[in-house]
């Protein structure tokens, strides 16, 4: 995992994916505050929770033997996982042209990415069966930012949002009321 071009698209994918869940999800289209998009969310949740596994994995551990089979289970769950949520998005909303863009360039980085650590993947899984500390410098570090932020994502789709909002809104009527 000493490649700087996999680093390199490992941030980019950061970056896109910040990106548009920032802009898109919680700006533009106020995903969390739509029961129309509650199965689209807890697929945002899902992946975002495995984005945070993998960033973890990739900056601090070298998986050997069925360690490396695990991480690559997460990694193909993650293609399923994006498929679906493509088909989601199709069914239940019409996507902004900067959205849909954007998660076709996630795709194919995704794709690069993939193709990039897979000689590593598959020279860990020949090895016994091991979890090897490793650190990438400021790879590493990025990495585990980028898990945070996922893993928070993650969280926050465990919240209902609109619920809370609304209770919040609804204190305050009562509030004002006296």
């Amino acid at each position: 995992m000493d490649n700087p071009i996999l680093w390199m698209l490992i941030s980019v994918q950061v970056a896109m994916g910040a990106f548009d869940t920032l802009v898109h999800h919680e700006g533009s289209e106020r995903l969390a505050w739509r029961a129309s998009q509650k199965h689209e969310l807890r697929l945002h949740g899902v992946r975002n929770f495995f984005y945070a596994v993998i960033f973890l994995c990739f900056g601090w551990i070298e998986p050997h033997g069925v360690f490396t089979m695990i991480l690559v289970g997460i990694l193909v769950l993650e293609v399923f996982i994006t498929l679906w949520d493509f088909v989601e998005e199709d069914m239940t909303r019409k996507l902004p042209a900067t959205e849909r863009v954007n998660h076709t360039l996630l795709a194919l980085n995704y794709g690069a990415i993939l193709a990039l650590a897979a000689p590593y993947l598959w020279t860990w899984a020949q090895l016994p069966s091991a979890l090897i500390p490793v650190s990438y410098g400021w790879w590493s570090v990025m990495a585990t930012v980028s898990a945070i932020g996922v893993g928070l994502f993650s969280a926050a789709t465990c919240w209902p949002r609109r619920a809370v909002i609304g209770w919040g809104a609804e204190i305050l009527r009562s509030w004002s009321r006296g």
